[in-house]
């Protein structure tokens, strides 16, 4: 759950080093599992101090554990102690909600009854109450496993912040 909402919070890197990820043993061939894979080995690299130049793409340990981490279990004990019944299921969901609202700069304190209501539906009904929210013709993407392309899981993480907006501001 926690790489969800890592990969959502810095989708446009990883996007970038998913197109000359040459420097370390995976090749990219459009699937999510491997762009998390990706992810995850830069990561590991960045950490073994086998960077070069300008290889050092993703955040570092420090602030992933300081900053990050921090807010993620912000998020995570408001939500768990708001009784939203979020379902395990919707672990990615909830992931790619937390990370949009991090993004944004909102705060779990600040939310009213009425914004918790709302993002639990949008938990829960992502693509319900994203087709919704969004108002197009294109709606909530359904990424099917593929991480580019206009229903890809990149998509979905950008969609997901707009909704985010909407939902919570």
């Amino acid at each position: 759950m926690f790489l969800w909402y890592l990969v959502s919070l810095e989708r446009e890197k990883l996007d970038a080093l998913l197109k000359k990820p040459k420097h370390l043993p995976i090749s990219f061939g459009g699937l999510t599992e491997t762009a998390l894979d990706i992810y995850c080995a830069q990561l590991q690299y960045q950490e073994l101090d086998n960077v070069v130049g300008n290889q050092n793409v993703l955040l570092p340990f420090e602030v992933i554990s300081d900053n990050y981490f921090k807010q993620f279990a912000i998020w995570m004990e408001f939500i768990l102690s708001s009784k939203l019944g979020i379902s395990v299921d919707k672990y990615k969901q909830l992931a790619l909600f937390i990370a949009g609202a991090v993004e944004l700069n909102i705060s779990p304190e600040s939310l009213a009854q009425n914004q918790w209501k709302k993002a639990g539906e949008f938990i829960r009904n992502p693509r319900k109450v994203g087709n919704k929210v969004l108002n197009d013709d294109d709606g909530y993407p359904e990424p099917r496993g593929r991480w580019g392309g206009l229903k890809g899981q990149m998509q979905q993480c950008e969609k997901t912040v707009e909704i985010v907006k909407v939902l919570l501001k």
